[in-house]
């Protein structure tokens, strides 16, 4: 839970994209949090978002990616 006046660090769009493009390549979100030095769950949360629809324009380059990814196979 939040403290009172505590600061949240927030990351880009980019930064973000980047991390979930090597999450679904096959990366745990533990490991990507040791590499990148954020919290595992933060890194769930973005996963869950994009899951349930949060971020559209992320869900929507990602279901792009899968697919071409699908056809290069």
């Amino acid at each position: 839970m939040a403290s009172k006046g505590q600061k949240f660090k927030k990351y880009s769009s980019e930064f973000k994209e980047q991390i979930l493009k090597e999450y679904f390549d096959g990366n745990g979100a533990e490991s990507l949090g040791h590499k990148y030095s954020i919290s595992p769950g933060t890194i769930r949360n973005w996963i869950n978002k994009l899951k349930k629809g949060d971020n559209l324009s992320i869900l929507k380059k990602y279901q792009a990616f899968l697919q071409a990814r699908r056809g290069k196979k």
